[in-house]
């Protein structure tokens, strides 16, 4: 939101407010399936660790942050890039952004094939292995590990009940 919004000003001439909007629906799916895979994934896949393969608790957290990570990063690198493509470049239609995506994925395909099998491949690559995917779900396997270890870390810790004020 926010910050991608800022950084983008070297790109995207347009008032901050205008930055704001590009890319929202894009972001917001993204956002949710983050959100499923932290909230309600992690715990499914914490839950059906077997305790013979891990019998920490803090080692079955991260073994399912580690899954639902994976999954929540792929699923959500394509509406990541059309969110922040279409907060860069504005001017582009989310397909004609998609379009650009298939065009760079044909440099993986071999020329020897029909343009058409090419540009058929290009765009299966895209859309099931797209670029970067490994990096980015990388760093979501990193924050479901940090932010599933403290919530299991704070669920232990003896915190006051209540706030103490100065009146």
């Amino acid at each position: 939101g926010m910050r991608s919004s800022s950084n983008a000003g070297h790109m995207n001439p347009e008032p901050i407010g205008s930055r704001l909007r590009r890319g929202t629906t894009w972001r917001m799916v993204r956002e949710i399936i983050f959100g499923i895979g932290l909230n309600q994934m992690s715990d499914y896949f914490e839950e059906r660790i077997p305790h013979t393969m891990a019998e920490s608790e803090a080692l079955r957290t991260a073994l399912g942050s580690c899954v639902a990570g994976g999954m929540s990063g792929y699923a959500s690198h394509i509406p990541h890039n059309l969110s922040t493509l279409k907060l860069m470049t504005p001017s582009l239609t989310y397909a004609q952004h998609l379009g650009k995506l298939i065009d760079q994925s044909e440099s993986r395909v071999p020329t020897s094939l029909s343009p058409m099998t090419r540009r058929a491949i290009a765009t299966a690559a895209a859309l099931l292995f797209p670029r970067a995917v490994v990096i980015r779900t990388a760093q979501i396997v990193g924050s479901f590990i940090i932010l599933n270890g403290t919530i299991n870390v704070l669920k232990y810790a003896e915190l006051p009940t209540s706030i103490p004020t100065a009146f």
